[in-house]
Formats: C-alpha cells, sequence, structure tokens
C-alpha cells in the first residue's frame, strides 16, 4: 500500500522524491483510562483541551475529576438560568 501511494504523490508531484516508510509518526502523549463508561467523558476533555495540534491543558485521568469537569462546562451553558451561583 506505501508503495502504491508513493508512486501516487510521485505521479501527483514529480518533485516528490520522499518515501514515506521513512516518516515517523508524530503523535502527542494522550491519556487514557481503561474504564470504559467514562471514555467519553476523556473524548470530550481531550476535544475541548486540544488546540493548534497539542493540549492546552492537562486532561485528568481520575474519574471523578473527568465527569465534574464536564458537568461544569455543561452547568456553565449560556442559558442556563442559574449560571451566576456556580462558583468560578
Amino acid at each position: 500500500m506505501f508503495n502504491d501511494l508513493n508512486l501516487a504523490l510521485q505521479i501527483a508531484n514529480p518533485a516528490f522524491k520522499d518515501n514515506i516508510l521513512t516518516w515517523g509518526c508524530k503523535v502527542s502523549v494522550v491519556p487514557t483510562n481503561s474504564y470504559g463508561p467514562l471514555f467519553g467523558y476523556l473524548v470530550f476533555n481531550l476535544m475541548h483541551s486540544w488546540h493548534d495540534g497539542t493540549l492546552q491543558f492537562l486532561v485528568p485521568k481520575d474519574d471523578f475529576e473527568l465527569t465534574k469537569r464536564f458537568l461544569v462546562h455543561i452547568l456553565k451553558y449560556e442559558e442556563n438560568e442559574v449560571l451566576n451561583h456556580i462558583p468560578v
């Protein structure tokens, strides 16, 4: 498959001479949580902290902290009628 992709890239751009098999993999260190039911909270926190290819703030692995951040985000929704009562 990689050879076919290299060939396609060379046909699309004759100046392309790089071999993609030698390219390194760039993956950020992403926190994991082995407890499946909290996976959605983990994904939400990752999406919320991801900006310009990096994590802007640490994503907690702790179950309580994951759910707390999600709940605070929901409660801080701009149309929440009790928004003024939420401590900062």
